[in-house]
């Protein structure tokens, strides 16, 4: 598939990668079900400790058994890279929002300056500015192994539980998307405005930090937009009724599969 050609694209294919990786976070429950079943079995193998492992469950007994592990589990999204990457990226993020905000202000100053009235363009801009504080607290906040609930303080995405009571990270809320084009076509107003109409030298000024705003706030949200991306595996933990054991599965959308820790640390030694 080709590159996204500009910032919209780059925003849109972010949004694609979100809906595809959430829409095959379904159906959980059977996956974990085997792997529990498994862990049962080599637990039968060994000398019989008088433990919930002895016993013989029905089908739907193992179904409530495994309903239950999903519910009371510890849910976390894993990051798709190493610490060093996670930081850099997280960083980088972080950096880009911080740099369009400050901009941001000195723009609005300077526009509203140059055309000497505070223009419906101006303030769309700023509407889109304070849309992304919470998404720069939420980007500062954010951890390699994130619990899901603490994962939706990202309120530019849709989060939504499956079937399996996961809470589960979606594609780009169309708000977001709204007033990120309306940013970007409010910068391009402004720039022909006070270009225009506005007192000249400061209206010069004020074009050229319009342009630079506006690149480095496009920037800014597909970056941080795309290190969300990163979230991708999610972690079960937890105690197994079957066994009583504190276990933990991965599961990982992409290859639609389930594993347990060992053997996802064993197909994804770098991560």
């Amino acid at each position: 598939m080709s590159e996204p050609k500009n910032i919209y694209d780059k925003v849109d294919s972010v949004e694609t990668k979100m809906d595809n990786m959430s829409s095959k976070l379904d159906g959980l429950a059977s996956q974990v079900q085997n792997l529990l079943s498994a862990d049962t079995k080599k637990q039968s193998a060994t000398p019989s400790t008088g433990g919930i492992a002895d016993a013989e469950y029905s089908q739907s007994a193992k179904h409530n058994i495994v309903k239950s592990f999903i519910a009371k589990a510890k849910k976390e999204y894993i990051w798709l890279g190493s610490n060093q990457d996670f930081k850099k990226e997280q960083l980088i993020a972080v950096v880009l929002m911080i740099s369009y905000m400050v901009f941001g202000l000195i723009t609005t100053i300077l526009t509203s300056a140059a055309i000497k009235f505070y223009s419906t363009f101006t303030l769309l801009e700023n509407i889109w500015m304070c849309m992304m504080v919470p998404m720069l607290i939420s980007t500062i906040k954010a951890k390699r192994l994130h619990e899901c609930e603490k994962l939706s303080s990202a309120k530019c995405f849709r989060f939504d539980y499956d079937s399996d009571g996961v809470l589960r990270i979606g594609a780009l809320k169309k708000s977001y998307k709204v007033f990120f084009i309306l940013s970007c076509v409010s910068a391009v107003a402004n720039f022909i405005v006070v270009l225009s109409v506005g007192q000249k030298p400061i209206s010069i000024t004020a074009a050229i930090f319009e342009v630079i705003t506006a690149v480095i706030g496009g920037f800014a949200s597909y970056r941080d937009f795309d290190f969300y991306c990163g979230y991708n595996s999610l972690r079960f933990s937890g105690k197994s009724d079957f066994t009583g054991e504190q276990v933990a599965f991965i599961y990982e959308p992409f290859m639609n599969k389930m594993y347990t820790e060992e053997e996802y640390n064993k197909v994804f030694p770098n991560i």
